[in-house]
């Protein structure tokens, strides 16, 4: 519980009920707020590497299985056994 104390907080500051960010509207001000906290140098590193990194799935391709036995079928309607699912 004690490393839970010691970590960094970082704060996100969202505009809502009527504040814009530099004349834009509302939608435009929350864009750009997240934009700037994903963009943020922090330590050498920035979140949007991360963001980028989880969502275009460019972590290390050979540590993960290509094929996958299943026990049985997930399907409610099959009862088939020994499954080889393929990963695309």
């Amino acid at each position: 519980m004690a490393k839970f104390k010691d970590l960094e907080r970082i704060k996100l500051v969202v505009p809502t009920r009527n504040i814009s960010y530099k004349l834009n509207n509302l939608t435009d001000s929350v864009r750009k707020a997240l934009l700037e906290f994903f963009e943020k140098d922090r330590s050498g590193e920035r979140f949007m590497d991360s963001l980028i990194w989880f969502i275009f799935r460019e972590y290390d391709q050979a540590q993960m299985q290509e094929e996958y036995q299943l026990a049985s079928c997930p399907s409610p309607s099959c009862r088939a056994t020994d499954i080889v699912d393929h990963d695309p």
